[in-house]
C-alpha cells in the first residue's frame, strides 16, 4: 500500500501514462512498471557499490554491463532507447543471474511491451522523479 501521497501521485501519473500510451491491460502495465523499476534499482545498487569501492580505495568491477544500465540507455533518444531495451537489455536479463538463484529462469520469458518511444521516456522520467532508492 502506498502511504506516501507524493509517491502515490507519481505512481498514478505513470499508470495514466501507460493507459493513454496504449498499455490498457492492468497486468501488462504492472508487469512493465515492475521491469522498469527493477532496471532502475539494478543501476542504483551498482552505483552504490561503485561509490563504496571508491571510498575504500578499491578498484570496482561492475556486475552489470554498461549497456544494460539505466543511467546508460535512458540518455538515448526515445527511438534508440526503445530499440536498445528490446534488442539488448531484455534479451540479456536472464544472463544476469547466478547459479544460486532462479532469477534467470523467471526472466527468460520477460517481454517488453511498451511500443511507443515517447511513453518509454516519459515513464523513465517519472520513475527517476519517484526517488525509489530513498523509499522504505
Amino acid at each position: 500500500m502506498l502511504t506516501d501521497p507524493k509517491l502515490r501521485s507519481q505512481v498514478d501519473a505513470l499508470w495514466d501514462k501507460f493507459w493513454t500510451g496504449g498499455l490498457t491491460n492492468p497486468l501488462d502495465a504492472i508487469e512493465q512498471f515492475s521491469y522498469l523499476l527493477f532496471l532502475k534499482r539494478l543501476d542504483d545498487r551498482e552505483n552504490a557499490a561503485e561509490r563504496q569501492a571508491k571510498r575504500r580505495g578499491e578498484r570496482y568491477q561492475p556486475k552489470i554491463p554498461k549497456e544494460m544500465r539505466w543511467s546508460h540507455w535512458t540518455q538515448f533518444k526515445a527511438e534508440e532507447a526503445l530499440s536498445h531495451l528490446k534488442k539488448e537489455v531484455f534479451p540479456n536479463l536472464s544472463k544476469l543471474a547466478d547459479e544460486e538463484n532462479s532469477f534467470g529462469e523467471y526472466m527468460k520469458t520477460a517481454e517488453y511491451k511498451i511500443n511507443k518511444p515517447s511513453l518509454l521516456i516519459e515513464a523513465c522520467k517519472l520513475i527517476d522523479q519517484m526517488e525509489i532508492s530513498q523509499q522504505n
